[in-house]
């Protein structure tokens, strides 16, 4: 017999697969050392910490460099956005270690 979820069980389960997730970011961050270094020297620092808080992570509660390697490694939208700060050149070096969603296209005009 399958007993229904209520609110609260749904909130929880979601709270656990937020924490999981974050869990296999921190746990797969070496290969985000190509993307942490671009990140703390970059001239658009400031913008792409900006896109972090805009994207928010999913009520972790999450700010600075945590939450941007959460987003760098569960979100391909993001991905994409941040590819598109550091530039071309920079972005073709290291996109395909973690590649962006390939339908989101963010056009240059």
């Amino acid at each position: 017999m399958l007993v229904p979820l209520t609110k609260s069980t749904k909130m929880n389960l979601r709270d656990i697969r937020n924490r999981l997730q974050f869990l296999g970011a921190f746990l797969f961050c070496w290969l985000y050392i190509p993307h942490l270094l671009i990140y703390t020297l970059s001239k658009q620092k400031k913008v792409i910490d900006t896109d972090v808080q805009q994207t928010g992570t999913r009520g972790l509660g999450l700010k600075g460099f945590p939450a941007f390697l959460f987003l760098l490694h569960n979100e391909r939208y993001f991905r994409n956005v941040f590819y598109f700060r550091i530039g071309p050149i920079l972005a073709s070096m290291i996109s395909w270690i973690r590649p962006g969603d390939r339908y989101f296209i963010i056009s240059k005009t």
